[in-house]
């Protein structure tokens, strides 16, 4: 992240570096149209030298001379921020195809983030869903428990309020009805096939 803030700096850096030397490059050009105009007023010296007298033909001369090396001067400064700006140029170039592999990096990064967000979304809602039907079986055994609970109460109340002489009653018919069960499988189990036969 740091690496990023740096590079940001860095382009912010060379941004107002371009600037300050595109406004030296406006500053040429306007030179360079004045350079120009002047050469257009040379012209027009020559013809007034032509039509003029010696004396300020030789005035004319000396002072378009001063002038020639003047422009001459600017030129070649002109071609000196000439080549800055195609370096410049080089740079900002340079700068554009950086900043175009960093606007794809950061796509990629925010995509692949989507991705996994998307992924992380999906196991939540399906944490919820379970959640949910967690839910609805705790939920009915909580209403089952709580019907046990109350047929459980009924019969313990029944046990405890209950006759004793009427349940020793039932208790003996009980113990009669097993033993008399029992004696009649005692007597099946001695009889063999033969004494059917």
């Amino acid at each position: 992240m740091q690496e990023n803030i740096l590079y940001y700096k860095q382009q912010e850096a060379m941004s107002k570096r371009f600037e300050g030397k595109l406004g030296k490059l406006e500053e040429i050009c306007g030179r360079y149209s004045e350079i120009e105009k002047l050469r257009s007023r040379r012209k027009i010296q020559q013809f007034l030298i032509d039509y003029g007298t010696y004396n300020s033909h030789c005035l004319q001369l000396e002072q378009a001379q001063a002038d020639l090396k003047k422009y001459n001067d600017d030129i070649e400064e002109f071609e000196q921020k000439k080549a800055e700006l195609e370096k410049l140029n080089v740079t900002m170039g340079a700068l554009n195809k950086e900043a175009a592999l960093v606007k794809e990096k950061m796509h990629s990064m925010y995509t692949s983030a989507i991705t996994a967000f998307k992924g992380y979304s999906d196991d939540v809602n399906k944490q919820i869903a379970n959640l949910g039907a967690l839910t609805a079986r705790l939920e009915m055994t909580k209403n089952r428990v709580k019907d046990q609970k109350s047929n459980v109460k009924e019969l313990a109340d029944q046990n405890i309020n209950c006759d004793l002489s009427e349940t020793a009653i039932d208790l003996k018919n009980a113990e009669l009805a097993l033993e008399a069960a029992q004696l009649a499988a005692g007597k099946i189990a001695q009889q063999t096939l033969l004494n059917y036969i």
